[in-house]
């Protein structure tokens, strides 16, 4: 829904890119300011607890990697799951496998703490963030990289900022 009509252009645009029927409904602006209160009330619960198992297990992942002097995280597809390694003194060490959808959302939600494009994964892409792990705020730098199945994120750790 909109309050003011697109023009046709913006459409054709919208179409191309999704490949969808795009539909549009003009609305009052009581009306979208009505959905729009009536949605902040109830859509971050729904999302928080959607989501909270696959950021605990991020939070995990990290941790876990931390307390374990890890150098790196290495995250990426496999045969029907996601493959997730931890690199302690050279030598990676498999963490349990997660579904192919849990993988995908670590990866999305990796891109967006690392202030990457989440629609590109084509392309590689590198960036870095800064998380607090048992109270200390602790960098990362991540790198993507595109490969068979989706896509290969691997994390460094760089260092534990007092």
């Amino acid at each position: 829904a909109v309050v003011d009509a697109p023009s046709h252009e913006l459409l054709d645009a919208l179409h191309f890119a999704t490949t969808k029927r795009i539909e549009i409904t003009c609305w009052t602006r009581q009306q979208m300011e009505g959905h729009a209160s009536r949605t902040q009330q109830t859509l971050p619960v729904a999302i928080h607890e959607k989501h909270q198992p696959k950021a605990e297990l991020l939070t995990r992942t990290l941790q876990s990697a931390l307390e374990q002097r890890a150098s790196d995280i290495h995250i990426e597809p496999a045969d029907n799951a996601y493959r997730i390694r931890l690199r302690i003194d050279g030598v990676l060490h498999p963490l349990p496998d997660v579904s192919p959808d849990v993988g995908v959302a670590l990866t999305a939600r990796l891109k967006v703490l690392g202030n990457l494009d989440i629609a590109e994964h084509r392309l590689p892409q590198d960036g870095q963030f800064t998380v607090e792990l048992a109270g200390n705020a602790v960098s990362f730098r991540i790198a993507t990289l595109p490969c068979r199945g989706g896509e290969k994120v691997v994390l460094r750790l760089l260092q534990q900022v007092s």
